[in-house]
């Protein structure tokens, strides 16, 4: 009787131990995708906010390297008021960078100066804005960075948003 008691108990506790770990592995990944989502969300809706408040400003700056070579697009200045925008978007946000793209995929603006010039005619997200659709890229490296520092191994989401050319 003592040995059946042993054993029940030691099957017990090895099967609420796997089911326990089962289910910490799906909360984990229901998380994750609920983050995932959300941070989609969230970052969807400042980029629209953000274009919405510099609209005309983007329109007048998009019209004016429309036909600027890609050595000349370093040269180009933001309007003051899109300069602006871009740096309290910024400020005391997570946003990293902010890219501008002509219709070719030459980046025509960047809070990096580095790829101001470069060609992103062949990046998905890309692609995605200039068919006029929204895409949303989550690059997941499984780190919490909970002091907020930028690094290369955090965790980052793009969004690509199409800007159309506003009616007059």
């Amino acid at each position: 009787m003592f040995k059946l008691t042993r054993l029940f108990f030691t099957i017990s506790l090895i099967s609420i131990v796997v089911t326990t770990a089962l289910l910490t592995l799906f909360y984990r990944q229901v998380t994750i995708l609920a983050t995932a989502n959300l941070a989609q969300a969230s970052s969807l809706a400042l980029a629209q906010t953000a274009l919405i408040s510099v609209r005309p400003e983007l329109d007048d700056y998009l019209a004016t390297v429309a036909q600027t070579g890609p050595q000349e697009f370093a040269a180009q200045r933001l309007a003051a008021r899109l300069t602006e925008v871009v740096k309290e978007l910024m400020r005391d946000s997570l946003v990293v960078r902010v890219n501008l793209f002509s219709r070719r995929g030459v980046v025509i603006f960047s809070t990096d100066r580095d790829q101001v010039g470069q060609s992103q005619a062949n990046n998905a997200g890309f692609k995605s804005a200039i068919n006029g659709r929204v895409a949303n890229n989550l690059i997941y490296r499984d780190i919490f960075n909970r002091f907020g520092e930028e690094t290369e191994a955090a965790n980052l989401m793009e969004t690509y948003v199409p800007v159309r050319a506003s009616a007059m």
